[in-house]
């Protein structure tokens, strides 16, 4: 599924949350060089306070936007086998009493 942003609009501070919680550095970085982007100017875009009325800055803020959902959905299953996990181990636990 892809996904489309709705650059006319500014970013609002969930976005600036989400990308907070789900890219680092590292990513940044990656897209910076990817889409020809400034480092400095992708994490203020990042962060809310950069200028997105340009072409390349847009790419960039929807290169980085895809990276943060990708990160999200590997915490998601990380989390699921987490959980399985436990419930395994906690039926082994009931059922050895």
């Amino acid at each position: 599924m892809e996904t489309i942003m709705n650059l006319k609009a500014p970013i609002n501070n969930t976005w600036r949350d989400f990308f907070k919680k789900y890219t680092k550095s590292e990513d940044v970085a990656k897209v910076s060089v990817e889409c020809g982007i400034g480092y400095h100017t992708l994490h203020n875009i990042k962060i809310c306070n950069g200028n997105i009325a340009n072409e390349k800055n847009k790419k960039a803020l929807d290169a980085l936007a895809k990276l943060a959902i990708e990160n999200a959905k590997k915490t998601i299953e990380t989390a699921e086998v987490d959980i399985r996990q436990m419930e395994d181990s906690i039926m082994k636990i009931i059922d050895n009493n």
